[in-house]
């Protein structure tokens, strides 16, 4: 994945993150990934993890 932007994001009341990118779910995966350029930016978190 290249060139990604996941901006201006509320997280509330989740039991664990509230966003994931570069993590395979187990259905469709194939082989190692990449990361390259991303970018994550202004996000409010209203409660921390427990």
């Amino acid at each position: 994945m290249n060139g990604a932007s996941v901006s201006h994001n509320e997280v509330y009341n989740l039991p664990y993150s509230g966003i994931t990118i570069g993590y395979g779910w187990g259905t469709n995966d194939i082989g190692d990934r990449q990361l390259d350029e991303q970018q994550f930016r202004e996000h409010h978190q209203h409660q921390r993890p427990r």
